[in-house]
């Protein structure tokens, strides 16, 4: 049922979106980068609901969604937009290894299940860095509501037939699924995309890493899953690094825009 479970999660942003946009900001969704923006979000939503199917390590999975920052600046650099400094690039160097020893545990066995969760974390990661881009570039004067239908409206689309068949499984399915598209899919990213035009990014995004301790306490205390050294080394790494990235500016510099 993992897929039905997505429809619920894309398709209700879209029923509460539509509530409070026009038809002409609708049709809009359907060109250029917003078309591209949605279809890198759709899929970014599928591998992230497939790793949390199929991983047993809640932790380490979370873990290396926090990799988008350093992606998010790999891209900047690639696309010549921010200045390569040297605090930075060591940073990412640091988050590159945070994630490889992580992933390198010799007291854990990686059955193929966890091996492909940990693949399909790392694809989001680098999904939500590159989108990151583009939704800055592209949908800088777009409200935070419009934003959310976008990132949103191909994945209703290709999963819409899935939602009827969704609501055949049991109350409390549907309704962890319901609230998932609601608090997660439409309420956490329309606050963040608010806050970012009220608040500097950079804040904003360092209280975003709060998911990361709060996801280690809840694993342990909900599924008796206790993260191991090397995982919370490499967390350390990776977590550290990225708030660097977001959050300081290094004058240092070896290469201008």
């Amino acid at each position: 049922p993992i897929f039905e479970f997505i429809s619920l999660r894309v398709c209700f942003p879209i029923i509460v979106c539509a509530f409070f946009i026009n038809r002409k900001q609708i049709i809009g969704q359907f060109s250029g980068w917003k078309l591209l923006i949605s279809i890198l979000s759709f899929i970014r939503v599928v591998c992230q609901m497939l790793c949390f199917y199929l991983t047993s390590s809640l932790s380490l999975t979370v873990m290396l969604f926090y990799l988008w920052p350093i992606i998010h600046y790999i891209v900047l650099i690639f696309t010549r937009t921010e200045k390569v400094s040297r605090l930075k690039v060591a940073c990412l160097f640091v988050g590159l290894c945070g994630a490889f020893v992580a992933t390198r545990d010799p007291l854990v066995s990686y059955d193929q299940n966890t091996i492909i969760a940990i693949f399909l974390a790392i694809i989001s990661a680098i999904l939500i860095g590159v989108n990151t881009f583009f939704i800055k570039r592209h949908l800088e004067k777009s409200s935070a509501l419009e934003i959310v239908f976008t990132l949103n409206i191909i994945g209703t689309i290709c999963l819409l037939p899935l939602l009827y068949s969704a609501f055949h499984y049991p109350v409390y399915e549907i309704t962890l699924g319901a609230a998932n598209g609601v608090l997660i899919g439409f309420g956490s990213f329309f606050l963040f995309f608010s806050s970012i035009k009220t608040i500097p990014s950079s804040l904003t995004a360092l209280f975003s890493y709060l998911e990361i301790p709060s996801t280690l306490l809840l694993s342990i205390l909900f599924l008796s899953i206790w993260p191991t050294s090397l995982e919370l080394i490499g967390g350390v790494m990776i977590m550290v690094s990225s708030i660097i990235i977001l959050n300081f500016d290094d004058k240092k510099v070896l290469l201008n825009p």
